[in-house]
């Protein structure tokens, strides 16, 4: 099973990677091995990694469009949440109100250490 996650760099505020992984905590060490900066992990939604590309076709307005990759975004963290949990919910449940989607979870981390200079 593949997880959807939200991702923020502890030194880009303001912008979010958004992307899928059967290992979400494996991909965020991948992501800071050989660099200064700390990933974050603000979200993740069980499950969800199959709509992936369509969360990335809702989101092409804010694409960070320099640097490598294509799974960064302009976007507060709270804005990504509410446009990834908008998307699963329609994908979900698309001709009704009712959804049995897995609730996202929200990852508790130690990110204040490395954002306020601690760590």
């Amino acid at each position: 099973m593949t997880d959807l996650y939200i991702m923020e760099r502890s030194d880009a505020p303001g912008i979010v990677k958004i992307g899928s992984s059967k290992r979400p905590e494996a991909r965020r060490q991948q992501l800071e091995d050989g660099h200064t900066y700390r990933m974050r992990i603000l979200a993740l939604f069980p499950g969800a990694g199959k709509l992936e590309h369509r969360v990335h076709r809702h989101l092409s307005h804010a694409r960070v469009l320099t640097g490598p990759g294509r799974e960064w975004y302009h976007l507060s963290p709270s804005t990504a949440f509410r446009e990834v949990t908008d998307v699963i919910f329609a994908a979900a449940a698309p001709e009704s109100k009712e959804s049995t989607v897995t609730p996202p979870i929200a990852v508790p981390t130690d990110w204040d250490r490395y954002r306020y200079g601690a760590a």
